[in-house]
């Protein structure tokens, strides 16, 4: 199985740790390859110190990206995922799981590495999002909307239909770039991608809201049903720390996610030594929901999500 993390060196702790579990519950020969930007050498031997008879850990060097490409979050590693082309154009593989470097895997997954793509290029678990933002990223009213977090890739087929190519003319084309990444995923394949088990990506949002808040806070029009969503809480494959105005990261000072102790764990199995949590700023948004009353305070949450933030990033463009 092959396996692709993407970062720049400050997120080196977080990548670990996805890596750590994920070579505790793989029992078969894997390959990770690495784009780390600025690692440090003692970052360097701490990954080596991961390879075995059945673990392989590839470095690669950062691919080139058009100039213009500019993060609207995070890191510009962000990005190189959207260039399998390049990164692979000297390396014969058929197909890999991309991962975000918040993720601890839970269980194996190689049921999702096995996963026929069938005639599609990639596969990705649905973003609960709502209509305008598929106005935004022009794309169809009723195409899914994918998290990039977790992605199964043919290497294959995406260098014979040269993607990076047409990746590039798309960002060409454009004045700004919404939620990074995922965005331009979002409208190079405008809902043309094999949907997956949201086991395979439980984001934050699954174990911070109920089913009847999430809906009413993002107002999702294509998404799974609710026997999935409850499925993907109880039973994740994949656990993904996404970023929410909950803050509930596990590396965060006064986390409560429900697998933040996993996570600390194999902090400690990796680094030999107890995680200091980071205190980071809680936002407005926290605040509102924190001191409303739930339902008003998701009612008001939702409306800025889905109503205010489009209009602000329509006026941004």
């Amino acid at each position: 199985m092959n396996f692709l993390y993407t970062i720049d060196n400050s997120f080196f702790v977080q990548m670990m740790v996805s890596i750590g579990s994920l070579i505790d519950v793989t029992n078969k020969q894997i390959s990770i390859f690495v784009i780390c930007d600025e690692i440090t050498d003692i970052n360097k031997r701490k990954l080596n110190e991961l390879n075995s008879d059945l673990v392989n850990i590839i470095l690669l060097p950062s691919p080139n990206l058009p100039e213009k490409l500019i993060a609207d979050r995070g890191s510009i590693s962000q990005f190189y995922r959207i260039m399998i082309g390049e990164i692979f154009r000297k390396i014969n593989i058929e197909k890999l799981i991309y991962l975000d470097a918040d993720t601890i895997i839970n269980s194996d997954i190689g049921k999702l590495f096995n996963t026929d793509l069938g005639p599609f290029i990639i596969g990705g678990a649905l973003d609960p999002w709502s209509i305008k933002y598929r106005k935004l990223l022009k794309i169809d009213r009723d195409s899914g909307m994918l998290n990039s977090g977790v992605l199964l890739i043919n290497v294959r087929k995406w260098k014979n239909e040269k993607l990076d190519n047409k990746i590039k003319k798309l960002i060409g084309k454009r004045k700004s770039f919404i939620q990074g990444d995922q965005g331009i995923l979002d409208e190079i394949f405008n809902g043309k991608f094999l949907v997956i088990n949201p086991c395979f990506n439980a984001i934050s949002s699954y174990f911070e809201l109920n089913i009847n808040d999430l809906k009413i806070f993002r107002k999702p029009h294509i998404f799974y049903n609710d026997e999935l969503i409850k499925s993907a809480y109880n039973t994740p494959v994949v656990v993904h720390f996404t970023s929410t105005f909950m803050n509930n990261r596990p590396w965060y000072a006064g986390s409560s996610h429900p697998y933040k102790n996993k996570w600390l764990k194999q902090y400690k199995k990796i680094f030999k030594e107890e995680f200091k949590p980071v205190v980071h700023a809680k936002s407005i948004s926290f605040y509102l929901y924190k001191l409303l009353p739930n339902k008003l305070a998701i009612s008001i949450l939702g409306f800025l999500q889905n109503n205010v933030r489009p209009i602000w990033l329509t006026l941004k463009d």
